[in-house]
């Protein structure tokens, strides 16, 4: 499987997209709490592993020291950082994180759009 990567990741914008990562599934656990609903249950347990999973690879990578990281992701994981960019919840948050959510979110979604070759979405396609 493909993955999408995104490099020269400065170590001010990890902390950001971290920070981005830890109020989106923040909202999810709050979810949790209050539902009743089987699905929703279930949609939101998912989108806490994916989030908590990713947060600590933010983790691992900022713990290193480095000036600035590779992140590699896969579809599924581009797509969740993808969202949590666009989380309403962001526009409550300093200038610069809102800056840092709007740069990423516009190179996932190029990253995206690009992920499948139209060979392959004519494929999938289900008549």
């Amino acid at each position: 499987m493909k993955s999408i990567t995104l490099k020269k990741v400065s170590k001010a914008h990890l902390q950001a997209l971290q920070k981005m990562l830890q109020d989106y599934s923040e909202g999810f656990r709050e979810h949790l709490a209050n539902t009743t609903e089987t699905n929703d249950y279930m949609y939101s347990v998912s989108q806490v592993t994916i989030v908590s999973g990713m947060w600590y690879s933010c983790r691992n990578k900022l713990e290193t020291g480095k000036k600035s990281y590779s992140l590699q992701l896969k579809a599924f994981e581009a797509v969740v950082l993808f969202i949590a960019c666009g989380n309403s919840q962001i526009l409550s948050l300093d200038p610069y994180v809102v800056h840092v959510a709007t740069t990423y979110r516009n190179i996932l979604d190029q990253e995206l759009k690009s992920y499948f070759s139209p060979e392959q979405v004519a494929i999938m396609q289900f008549n």
